[in-house]
């Protein structure tokens, strides 16, 4: 393998391990909650809280990956994303869009220094 592929692949799987935290911190901060809400049985308001990931996005340089974050906003009555950067490592997570109704499909500069993505102004 070259040394490109096997940083393309531990960005990857650092992506995938890293997920839960990014996304999730706030909720994993009350863990008397979740273990509470483990012992119930599945209702239909719990699908309001919870999120998909997808459209990951490995910048150019490898350092980076972008990715949308779903959301539901039951008030709003809408399904909200926002769009998400994770470091290679893990160490670092930075939301780059706040929630909207419609932003995603984020990609990359040859360049890596900026995030083009589509939106609803």
């Amino acid at each position: 393998m070259t040394r490109a592929t096997l940083r393309l692949a531990a960005t990857v799987a650092l992506f995938t391990a890293a997920l839960p935290g990014a996304v999730g911190a706030a909720h994993a901060a009350d863990s008397a909650a979740a273990a509470t809400a483990a012992k119930r049985p599945f209702r239909a308001d719990d699908i309001f809280r919870m999120e998909g990931v997808g459209e990951p996005r490995v910048s150019p340089d490898g350092q980076w990956v972008a990715y949308v974050v779903t959301t539901s906003d039951r008030a709003a009555d809408e399904v909200q994303n926002s769009i998400w950067l994770v470091s290679w490592d893990g160490t670092q997570h930075i939301q780059l869009v706040k929630p909207s109704g419609n932003v995603g499909s984020p990609r990359w500069t040859p360049d890596s220094r900026a995030i083009l993505y589509l939106g609803k102004s």
